[in-house]
């Protein structure tokens, strides 16, 4: 919110009045981006929303990966507003990754006055396969 003081003199008088502007833009960048689990292919990001959305509400997140065979970042997932929840943090699952393959995530807020710069990951991650080993024991008597 802008507060703006306005002045007008001239030979009849002076007259003053103030006026509240509301600026509207894009959101701030998310405050955080953390990979929580990375199993089969999938990998689950905590998010942290921004605190600051512009004045315009949020409408979702672009969450990008940086693929590790072309080295550039694509789409990996859009997580509508309305998907999120009413805390400040939300998860996400990026699908469709291939195991033993680094991966770094970046995250993006947008609105219907523009988008927030990314916020990144810090470390790249490595997916693993989940491996499930069954025994059977049979005991002979």
């Amino acid at each position: 919110m802008l507060n703006v003081l306005f002045s007008a003199k001239n030979c009849n008088g002076k007259d003053e009045w103030s006026a509240e502007f509301v600026v509207l833009g894009a959101p701030k960048l998310p405050e955080g981006c953390e990979c929580t689990e990375a199993l089969n292919v999938t990998a689950k990001l905590k998010i942290k929303k921004p605190k600051d959305d512009g004045g315009v509400p949020i409408t979702g997140y672009t969450i990008e990966k940086l693929d590790p065979e072309t080295g550039k970042w694509v789409r990996a997932a859009f997580v509508p507003a309305n998907k999120t929840g009413y805390g400040d943090e939300f998860e996400a699952t990026i699908p469709n990754l291939k195991n033993g393959q680094p991966y770094k995530f970046r995250v993006k807020a947008e609105n219907d006055e523009g988008e927030s710069e990314f916020t990144y990951t810090d470390v790249s991650l490595t997916l693993i396969i989940l491996i499930e080993i069954l025994l059977k024991i049979e005991i002979l008597g």
